[in-house]
């Protein structure tokens, strides 16, 4: 591969423009398809479609990155936003995906509200990626990316403390009825705390899941790590 010493920074600035509208435009497909799901008029086709060209748009920044010898700021930094910025993308996809893996009937509140969260956070982005030339308006940007994250990590805890007192009057049922069906067990206690433990464990990973873990995962990409300046 051969590395031109001709500057092309403009370059760079333009594939990360893209790259900040194609990650905004995959969470708004997403947001729409999980708040009108299942009658959503977004396919999940769709949305692939849209992380593919955001992985097109990657490549063409890593090959660029690594054809220049002058790049406008450190390559790492450069490398790592670009792979974080597709990392968003993959997440959404990801998470959008779920809807029909795991044959969701209606979401819930808490998840759309989360998808709602993303894409104000991916128009903070877009709008940092867009303007990383002259750097106006970025800091500002990612003041506000934060301030989604956390808002965030409150839709999540919310989510999953409606679940608590479900698993607590689960558990307390189990132990209340377990003599009905010792009968009909093996050299199995109905009360085996570890059995009981591991069903517990189970459902609160499954209630974590189903509460969009990968989109809280796109929800935390922190950009500004990867903007300091040479």
């Amino acid at each position: 591969m051969r590395i031109s010493f001709t500057p092309k920074t403009t370059e760079f600035f333009t594939l990360f423009g893209r790259a900040g509208e194609n990650a905004l435009s995959v969470a708004r497909l997403v947001e729409r398809r999980f708040r009108e799901h299942p009658s959503s008029g977004v396919t999940q086709e769709q949305v692939k479609k849209e992380e593919t060209e955001g992985d097109a748009i990657t490549r063409e920044l890593i090959t660029l990155l690594n054809t220049q010898y002058v790049t406008p700021f450190d390559r790492d930094d450069i490398y790592l936003l670009a792979t974080e910025i597709d990392d968003v993308v993959d997440y959404l996809e990801e998470a959008s995906d779920l809807l029909g893996l795991y044959g969701v009937e209606m979401p819930t509140r808490h998840a759309v509200e989360q998808c709602g969260i993303i894409v104000k956070a991916c128009e903070q982005l877009a709008l940092a990626c867009d303007n990383l030339k002259g750097m106006r308006g970025v800091q500002e940007a990612l003041v506000q990316v934060k301030a989604y994250e956390d808002e965030g990590d409150r839709v999540l805890r919310d989510a999953l403390a409606i679940v608590t007192p479900g698993l607590l009057v689960g558990v307390l049922a189990a132990l209340a009825g377990g003599r009905w069906i010792e009968p009909l067990l093996f050299e199995q206690s109905p009360r085996d705390p570890i059995v009981l433990c591991g069903v517990v464990a189970a459902l609160m990973a499954t209630a974590f899941a189903s509460s969009l873990v990968p989109a809280r995962r796109a929800a935390r990409v922190d950009p500004s790590a990867a903007l300091r300046s040479d």
